[in-house]
């Protein structure tokens, strides 16, 4: 018997073996979390509310002073200087602060309730826009799908660190492309085109209690279960600690900001009760 048929033999022989025992068992698919409100029982929720003001100086921050290249060359523009807190100087209030509860098991959460977003890159900044409401930050459901779109001429290309990381180049405007974000945290969105100035972030969750403080500082978040959390009040840093730059030019590519300004408390949500608090957030 040739070589090739001594192998072909071995190999129907060891497969008769494997028939003469029990065949495995299929592997049973883990159970699917649960959903988002599949639990929420709105006949025990409370709600947390407050004001979030600053604590110390107020900083000011100068516009920055950017090259811009033309085809007719090089023309130095101001540019609003990304991640300057919104403080009242009278009464302190800071607006757009995000504040959030930790600790929500989703499925105890109320349904998700808020509003699509839709994130426009343009010359001078990255908007997140809820209908006709701009922020510089948003709040996207877990596996939700978010449209990204250029407004302006200039060919813009979308930079996402954090807990999703991609790059988009929008060599048109108004040619909208499309993520989806699964994995939940903090996305960063900045320009990967040398635009230093960009900055916007997307809180990716996977329960409904996030809010963005008004212009007076304030926030309520309603319809919590019951149960002891954590509150957290987020704020991005104006500050710079470093520049990421070109090694050929010497150009600024990029800010790196210092950490977010951040503030906690563990709170209690008895049945039905309205709990309130004074976030206070500072360099």
């Amino acid at each position: 018997m040739s070589q090739a048929g001594c192998w072909r033999w071995l190999a129907l022989l060891a497969a008769a073996a494997g028939c003469d025992g029990p065949a495995p068992e299929p592997e049973s698919a883990p159970p699917s979390p649960a959903a988002i409100g599949e639990h929420f029982d709105p006949a025990t929720v409370g709600s947390v509310s407050g004001r979030v003001t600053w604590d110390g100086p107020i900083p000011s921050f100068a516009q920055v002073l950017a090259p811009v290249f033309l085809s007719t060359g090089v023309e130095q523009r101001r540019y609003p200087h990304p991640n300057v807190p919104d403080i009242d100087p009278q009464t302190r209030a800071v607006r757009g602060a995000v504040v959030y509860l930790d600790g929500i098991e989703p499925s105890r959460s109320r349904p998700w309730d808020h509003a699509p977003i839709r994130v426009q890159v343009h010359e001078d900044r990255i908007a997140i826009m809820r209908g006709n409401v701009e922020s510089r930050i948003g709040f996207v459901c877990c596996s939700d799908r978010v449209e990204f779109v250029s407004k302006d001429a200039a060919i813009h290309v979308l930079s996402a660190r954090g807990a999703a990381f991609f790059g988009l180049p929008f060599p048109d405007p108004d040619r909208p492309l499309r993520r989806t974000l699964e994995r939940p945290g903090l996305v960063d969105l900045s320009s990967a085109a040398g635009k230093y100035w960009h900055r916007a972030y997307l809180f990716v969750a996977s329960h409904s209690y996030y809010a963005l403080t008004d212009a007076d500082g304030r926030f309520t978040l309603d319809n919590v279960p019951p149960g002891e959390y954590t509150l957290k009040c987020w704020l991005p840093n104006a500050t710079v600690e470093r520049n990421e730059r070109d090694p050929n030019t010497g150009l600024i590519l990029r800010f790196v900001h210092a950490p977010p300004l951040e503030w906690s408390q563990s709170i209690l949500i008895p049945v039905g009760a309205r709990t309130s608090v004074a976030p206070r957030v500072g360099n």
